[in-house]
């Protein structure tokens, strides 16, 4: 499941992933948004959110995460990615060298850091 986080800002999206977060999850929740910002060409500026209660995305998931980061990478101003995973946080930082915009990744203990930077 993909929860909105509520952050004041303009053209801020904000997400956290809980239990397995399905494709359904990408489609109905994020995608709308993306769809309506790359039709007024605005950007937006965008955090994740896989903390303790994130287990797993599903194939599905995983494979409309590839399709959304291909198709709307332009619509990104920033990108903060926060998670307790290790290897989860270097394999978004690899991605992060071939994005255009600005990404920036933070374990769980830097949340407010994240938060900040992504606002500014």
């Amino acid at each position: 499941m993909i929860k909105r986080i509520r952050m004041a800002g303009e053209r801020l999206l904000a997400f956290k992933g809980i239990g397995v977060v399905s494709q359904d999850d990408y489609v109905n929740d994020i995608l709308p948004y993306l769809e309506r910002c790359k039709k007024c060409g605005r950007k937006v500026k965008f955090l994740c959110l896989l903390g303790n209660e994130f287990k797993r995305l599903s194939i599905r998931a995983a494979w409309e995460d590839l399709k959304l980061t291909l198709n709307y990478i332009n619509v990104f101003e920033k990108f903060a990615f926060v998670s307790g995973n290790s290897w989860v946080r270097g394999a978004v930082k690899l991605v992060g060298y071939v994005t255009p915009c600005e990404v920036k990744v933070y374990n769980i203990t830097e949340l407010k850091n994240a938060k900040r930077w992504v606002k500014a």
